[in-house]
């Protein structure tokens, strides 16, 4: 990726001590770069998991499209590796968590909606994982979430 190696050049300027300052159109570049990648950068690559679906409290809506525009809750239920990620949308607001499935403590992060290639929305995650963001509007998006050099992207979905 551009931005990779944007920020592996700037990275070894910095380390090496060059002479001068690196230019601000680096630097702009750099920090446009995902939190995960500029917290893993100095220790490997990024891992990304693809979440897989394993509930959805309208599979078995007679009409989920109507349920979606008439506010009906959806809980969603994900897998990605060692990570569970729990999912309600109520009345135009994403809640939920990121929770290791294995013994490991959750993490803080961060989490974004995409529509399109567009960030549409997007939040913290606190120390325990737990995100809410208010103000969805209905449509499909992916979601991602990033803690700890590790993003778990789940494929579009209609909220």
């Amino acid at each position: 990726m551009k931005d990779d190696a944007v920020f592996g050049d700037l990275t070894m300027h910095l380390a090496a001590g060059a002479a001068g300052e690196p230019t601000k159109a680096a630097m702009r570049r750099a920090f446009r770069i995902p939190l995960a990648a500029r917290a893993s950068a100095a220790v490997g690559a990024v891992r990304t998991l693809v979440a897989r679906l394993v509930f959805d409290s309208l599979a078995g809506s007679p009409s989920p499209v109507l349920a979606l525009r008439g506010g009906a809750p959806r809980h969603l239920l994900y897998e990605a590796g060692p990570f569970e990620i729990e999912m309600s949308r109520v009345e135009g607001s994403l809640r939920g968590s990121l929770v290791p499935r294995k013994d490991a403590p959750a993490a803080a992060g961060t989490v974004a909606l995409y529509h399109g290639k567009r960030r549409a929305a997007g939040g913290f995650m606190d120390a325990r994982g737990r995100f809410a963001i208010d103000g969805v509007a209905p449509g499909r998006y992916e979601i991602r979430l990033e803690t700890g050099g590790t993003v778990v992207r789940v494929p579009a979905v209609d909220l």
